[in-house]
């Protein structure tokens, strides 16, 4: 049963650890290799976050000389796609800026409205020659996205719950619940109040405590970094419904500590007057 219990752990952590790995965005396409026309440069962003607006900036040069261009013969044209390859914006002119001397955009952001990977494209000409840049980007809910140290980080925290998790499991399962018996001529009866039953209680207590923390930890990885929806969704629900569910379970082990508590009072006064109790007094 354990073993089960521990390959099932095991199963799981490496599906969490495959499922928040991020693949990195394609590499940023551009024209630097020919010696007439223009090349455009632009800051790698690596992300944005939903439905946030978004101000792209690129500056466009020379190939031949590299001197900057500007927008007095030189027209530039802003593209976005979507996840799917979809134009969301297409041919839109792109702003020259002469305060920060250079192209501006900005986007609005219910243009990006999931999680996914988005790309644009800019196009430039002069009339003669001409220019494009391209590349990718993730839209995250954070705006950010998990680099591998951070990874790192999430993997050992949860290794390290479902760890205490399985270890407060096992003792719940493998400790007994009960008191100390014997059996005599008119029966079993038991001889001694055994404390391992609270150990078992407490234990089975604690290791739910673990498993709700899990879900916490994973419900806000997924919310901000994992783009498929249907499965952000169920571990939120999940959460949800556990963390609801845990206001229950805590009231429950409390009047059960305490009722077991009581229990063991009025039958430890028996056992001290009568030596043991049999069980078939108990079921009267």
């Amino acid at each position: 049963m354990m073993k089960k219990i521990y390959l099932f752990l095991f199963a799981l952590l490496f599906l969490i650890s495959f499922t928040i790995a991020q693949q990195p965005a394609p590499p940023p396409q551009t024209n630097v290799n020919i010696n007439l026309g223009l090349t455009i440069d632009f800051p790698k962003i690596a992300s944005v976050q939903i439905n946030t607006d978004q101000t792209f900036n690129f500056h466009v040069f020379n190939v031949s000389n590299g001197m900057k261009v500007d927008n007095i013969s030189t027209i530039c044209m802003f593209h976005l796609f979507n996840f799917t390859g979809d134009h969301i914006i297409s041919e839109q002119e792109v702003t020259f800026e002469t305060t920060g001397n250079d192209w501006e955009i900005t986007v609005q952001g219910a243009n990006f409205s999931h999680n996914r990977l988005y790309s644009i494209l800019v196009d430039c000409n002069d009339g003669g020659f001409g220019g494009f840049a391209s590349f990718s980007f993730d839209v995250t809910p954070t705006g950010s996205i998990i680099e591998k140290p951070e990874a790192s980080f999430y993997f050992i925290i949860v290794f390290s719950v479902l760890l205490l998790f399985a270890l407060f499991l096992t003792i719940g399962i493998v400790t007994p619940f009960g008191n100390k018996k014997e059996e005599t001529r008119e029966g079993t009866a038991i001889t001694g109040i055994s404390f391992k039953k609270y150990l078992k209680v407490m234990s089975l207590w604690i290791a739910y405590g673990f498993f709700l923390w899990f879900i916490v930890i994973i419900a806000g990885i997924a919310n901000n970094y994992i783009f498929f929806e249907g499965l952000r969704g169920m571990i939120f629900s999940l959460s949800l419904y556990l963390n609801t569910l845990g206001y229950g379970v805590n009231i429950f082990m409390v009047f059960l500590l305490l009722w077991m508590t009581w229990k063991d009072i009025v039958l430890n006064k028996k056992i001290i007057n009568q030596g043991k109790v049999l069980l078939s007094e108990l079921s009267r």
